[in-house]
């Protein structure tokens, strides 16, 4: 013993005295070597921004707030059926017993479109009118012989007095009846009288091209289904002649399907949905499905030979 404290009491107390200065200094190394981490340690980043909302100015608004209406619209040429501003009128009267504006005017449609197809009008700026059924009826056109030149000056003059309330001329008038009686028209005149097509001994004879052959009269072509009847229509033109000829190989015949082959097959373009058959004839021949426009005799160059 020393001192009052023995000797293997003296090494204990030395012992835990170790221990506790070797956990202290454990501890402090720990606890130092944490704040060291914790410096050094980059901050979290925020989450990236879409790339739409990177690019866009702050003067932008976000995509779920675009609605129709900030869409610029698409602008398309201008049609100068719009602001009539067409070089050619062509003007439709609804003759007879029409009652659907709707039903006229598809059946007009149908004919205007394939008689500018295969003219020289496809290449200008032509405007088709229909005139509204209602107005037609105050133009007193109910009822039209088609033989008779004063009836044709009456489908003239509604026509005339529709479009002076467009301000507005026209190059032919048509009036087409809803039945199934063939058609007219005078040479040298601003009207044609048409109607769906013929009677046979089969029914009703749908015929589109029909309209484009009245038309070819006003134009002074002659019919080419007869040398007879293409005689006598160049005898009515006296100072003047027919605008195309009567077809070669029909002479000897009286009945003859026209002049072919039409001004569409030497530019090898379809007419859809009335041309038929592989052998084509000009509209001037009889009513046959296989009429495809007019032909390189002198038809073609007088329709639309204007400027």
């Amino acid at each position: 013993m020393t001192n009052g404290i023995t000797l293997p009491t003296a090494i204990l107390m030395a012992i835990i005295i170790s221990v506790l200065l070797f956990i202290a200094g454990i501890s402090f190394l720990y606890t130092t070597t944490r704040s060291i981490q914790e410096k050094t340690i980059l901050p979290m980043e925020e989450p990236e921004k879409s790339t739409v909302q990177q690019t866009m100015s702050p003067d932008e608004p976000a995509l779920e707030n675009i609605t129709t209406a900030d869409i610029p619209e698409i602008q398309r040429p201008p049609d100068c059926r719009d602001n009539y501003s067409c070089d050619f009128y062509f003007i439709f009267v609804p003759v007879g017993n029409w009652t659907d504006q709707k039903i006229f005017e598809s059946v007009s449609k149908e004919r205007s479109n394939f008689f500018i197809d295969i003219s020289l009008f496809k290449f200008k700026k032509v405007g088709v009118i229909f005139i509204p059924v209602d107005f037609a009826q105050k133009c007193n056109v109910n009822k039209i012989h088609p033989a008779i030149a004063r009836d044709h000056l009456t489908i003239k003059r509604c026509a005339d007095k529709y479009v002076d309330m467009l301000g507005i001329d026209y190059e032919r008038t048509i009036g087409i009846a809803n039945e199934y009686v063939g058609g007219r028209a005078f040479f040298n005149s601003k009207s044609a009288y048409v109607t769906l097509g013929f009677k046979t001994a089969f029914g009703q004879q749908e015929t589109p091209s029909l309209a484009a052959h009245e038309l070819g009269h006003t134009y002074n072509l002659c019919d080419e289904y007869s040398q007879k009847e293409y005689n006598l229509q160049n005898h009515y033109l006296q100072y003047q002649t027919c605008r195309n000829q009567f077809p070669a190989e029909c002479k000897s015949t009286e009945n003859c399907l026209g002049n072919t082959p039409t001004y569409r097959d030497y530019s090898q373009e379809d007419v859809f949905n009335v041309c038929q058959g592989q052998v084509h004839y000009s509209v001037m021949g009889p009513s046959t499905s296989a009429e495809c426009g007019y032909d390189t005799t002198g038809g073609y160059e007088a329709i639309g030979e204007v400027t």
